[in-house]
């Protein structure tokens, strides 16, 4: 106890010394999202999931971009085909991102990148892998996270699949039972070893063709399982499912608020809440006002090795 009381007077009297370190508490977090643009997601217009998601990221990207690191990372890549990935974010991690949100994802933007067709198929796992060796989510200075975004499952029927084993039933376009289930295993494990690394994973299903077992299992080895959850629940619409989910842009919006207060550490729940000023204004108080975070603490850091809360 007197240790603490003494350290507390050294910050408070000296609030630019070493006693008051640069610590993730005092820098804006990283979110990746890692975004499903396969073809179920459906065209570049209105009414479809790939609209309806877009419409949610971007008004989420443009409210809180200067609290949270925002970042991109499509699967599969956009100028590829089936399950092609590249591992680089389309968006790297920055402040300030919500324009580059807009330009690449909606059409009319400066960098629409053409929306969803046909031959992109789902390789989920090939995505959360790459995330796995990115550099920018390996420093100490601030915490991660990732934010999946999917309507359906690791699907790489037709060419591309990690594993070199048909995610497909012979002749058919159903995925073999036996396959996806190794291909959920493969997933869960991916998220437990991005939790060992410090990297929580938040997991959103949208509509009603997702697995709810997978998803339920990746949001529990992620970390982030909502509260009172049935991780062995298989009803994607049911309340208690452990991973986020939504139907529409309002409940993709509610879904990423809730995450985003998790992130701030003011709730550990799911309340329904959208990207509203009130809410903006909660986050950035949080932020804003950590008792050991000098004005100097908030410059950006660089470098490391990385933890979480």
């Amino acid at each position: 106890m007197r240790n603490a009381v003494l350290t507390a007077c050294l910050v408070a009297l000296f609030p630019y010394s070493a006693a008051a370190q640069i610590t993730p508490e005092c820098t804006e977090p990283d979110v990746l999202i890692v975004f499903d643009v396969s073809g179920s997601m459906g065209k570049a217009i209105p009414g479809t999931k790939y609209t309806l998601a877009t419409n949610a990221i971007v008004a989420a990207t443009k409210s809180l971009d200067d609290e949270l690191r925002f970042g991109l990372l499509m699967f599969p890549e956009p100028a590829g085909q089936h399950c092609d990935l590249d591992p680089d974010p389309q968006i790297p991690l920055a402040l300030n991102n919500g324009g580059a949100f807009s330009s690449l994802l909606q059409p009319g933007g400066g960098n629409f990148w053409g929306g969803p067709t046909g031959s992109h198929d789902t390789p989920m796992f090939q995505a959360l892998d790459a995330v796995t060796s990115l550099p920018q989510l390996q420093t100490v200075e601030r915490r991660h996270y990732v934010v999946l975004i999917t309507d359906g499952n690791q699907d790489c029927c037709i060419a591309g699949d990690y594993d070199n084993q048909s995610d497909c039933l012979p002749g058919s376009t159903d995925l073999d039972p036996a396959e996806a289930a190794d291909n959920i295993a493969d997933l869960v494990a991916t998220v437990k070893q991005l939790a060992g690394m410090g990297i929580h994973t938040f997991v959103v299903g949208l509509q009603e063709k997702v697995s709810a077992s997978a998803l339920n299992q990746m949001a529990v080895a992620g970390l982030t399982p909502k509260p009172n959850c049935n991780v062995n629940q298989t009803d994607p619409a049911a309340a208690n499912n452990c991973f986020y989910t939504a139907d529409d842009k309002n409940s993709l919006e509610a879904a990423l608020g809730a995450i985003a207060l998790v992130i701030a550490h003011f709730s550990s729940d799911s309340t329904r809440t959208t990207f509203t000023k009130a809410l903006r204004a909660r986050l950035a108080r949080r932020f804003r006002s950590r008792a050991l975070c000098s004005p100097v603490h908030r410059m950006r850091p660089s470098g490391g090795a990385h933890s979480n809360h």
